[in-house]
């Protein structure tokens, strides 16, 4: 049996000493988000729209841009404040931006010169009908 005098002893060395906390390494975090949640993505091709930054509530000016074109982990946009093609990944921007205004579909003068000198595989129109409609 310990007497008073050690128990108080012992209690003074555990107040000197500083308590040891034993520190654990947590993993993981947020989830990256699901392509569900990327609104570039449900875009068309050729679509205007303008974004707004999610950070920065404040800021009144708004990003510009069009989208060009896509590849299997990209997508290209085009914007008047930043000439040239602009390859962005569609997750990661729709993190820093929201989507503000869609502007729609918008072909470019480029664009319609080529679709007017398409030459397709489409159906001619009968030269020997009347009004020239293909039945």
């Amino acid at each position: 049996m310990m007497d008073q005098q050690s128990v108080e002893a012992k209690d003074n060395q555990e107040e000197k000493e500083p308590k040891r906390v034993s520190l654990q390494l947590i993993t993981g975090g947020k989830e990256p988000p699901d392509r569900d949640e990327c609104w570039l993505d449900k875009l068309p091709i050729g679509s205007c729209f303008l974004v707004k930054e999610n950070r920065n509530p404040q800021e009144f000016i708004l990003g510009l841009f069009r989208i060009g074109s896509r590849s299997e982990k990209a997508t290209v946009l085009n914007s008047p404040q930043m000439p040239g093609n602009l390859y962005v990944d569609a997750i990661t921007f729709c993190n820093k931006y929201r989507l503000y205004e869609d502007l729609g579909v918008m072909i470019t003068p480029d664009e319609e010169k080529e679709i007017a000198n398409d030459d397709g595989d489409r159906e001619q129109p009968d030269p020997g009908t009347q009004d020239g409609k293909v039945e």
